[in-house]
């Protein structure tokens, strides 16, 4: 089952946020640095850590992530995130105060959120793989590791020649 809608209240940098249209199978969330694309692929996860696996510290975790990233331009101790999954609706809802978390429902459906945390938990934090044999060279950083990746590959070839020169 997909998410449909989405809103959050009282968390970071959402005070009051609510998706304009219907989300689609696959959501780009895009925005400047410090926006709150991270705090709501992070806030996706540790909800669905927790309603999938159910064990304590998962929602211990959750909590914890609530009290860090509680809004401070709100006026209320409750922070809340609600979800669509078609015509139904879950509610998350936290009460700094109190530090306890209430779901409207039992109901879950297990959410991928692909992201950097997400791909170091799967894959690992370092990728080897050859750059210029694969052909990707994507934004920025994959051009400064092609970059670097052929400086290595012109020393290793100057170190091969030079050795050759002094053995003859």
């Amino acid at each position: 089952m997909l998410i449909s809608e989405l809103s959050v209240k009282n968390v970071a940098s959402f005070h009051d946020f609510s998706t304009e249209d219907i989300l689609k199978k696959r959501c780009l969330f895009f925005g400047t640095n410090g926006s709150g694309k991270s705090t709501i692929a992070q806030l996706l996860q540790a909800i669905d850590r927790y309603k999938t696996t159910g064990k304590d510290e998962d929602l211990l975790l959750l909590k914890e992530f609530f009290r860090e990233r509680f809004s401070k331009e709100s006026f209320s101790d409750d922070a809340q995130i609600s979800l669509s999954f078609g015509t139904e609706e879950i509610t998350i809802s936290y009460n700094k105060k109190m530090n306890n978390i209430r779901f409207s429902s039992d109901l879950w459906y297990p959410i991928k959120v692909f992201n950097e945390y997400y791909t170091e938990r799967t894959i690992g934090k370092k990728i080897d793989i050859s750059i210029p044999e694969s052909g990707i060279t994507i934004g920025e950083p994959n051009r400064q590791i092609l970059g670097l990746q052929t400086k290595a590959a012109n020393l290793a070839e100057k170190k091969s020649n030079t050795k050759k020169r002094l053995m003859s």
